[in-house]
């Protein structure tokens, strides 16, 4: 009896290399989940990303030293960002994945609430007005 295995066909090769119309190149490098994880162009830019075991992207930095962090809850929702150092959002959800709270690192925050459809029925901001939504 023969064994079949099953492969799973990467849509992407592990890099694809290619030119823009001006006649620069670029090249990508992919994981086994078809991520981009690094990309170089001839005009010296590059781009290095790493993703959770969920795919969502963690981390990534320029050669320029610039970078981006994510953070996620066990459901898959993105709960932190944050930029460089200096800038950072932060959310809080519910149950079902709605955003509750939103803050950054300026000071400005945002409550939301939700009826039992899911429908936004309010939300609150940091000057403390509450704005009640029409249905």
């Amino acid at each position: 009896m023969k064994h079949r295995i099953n492969l799973k066909k990467k849509k992407y090769p592990d890099v694809i290399k290619g030119k823009y119309p001006e006649g620069h190149w670029y090249r990508k490098s992919f994981d086994d989940n078809e991520n981009e994880i690094y990309y170089e162009d001839s005009l010296g830019n590059t781009r290095s990303t790493q993703y959770d075991k969920n795919n969502n992207k963690i981390f990534e930095e320029t050669n320029s030293g610039h970078w981006e962090k994510w953070e996620y809850d066990n459901n898959g929702n993105r709960i932190y960002y944050e930029t460089d150092g200096v800038y950072w959002e932060k959310w809080r959800c519910d149950k079902n994945g709605r955003i509750v709270y939103e803050e950054d690192s300026t000071g400005y925050w945002v409550k939301r609430g939700y009826d039992n459809n899911g429908n936004e029925i309010y939300y609150e901001t940091i000057n403390g007005v509450r704005t009640d939504m029409l249905l």
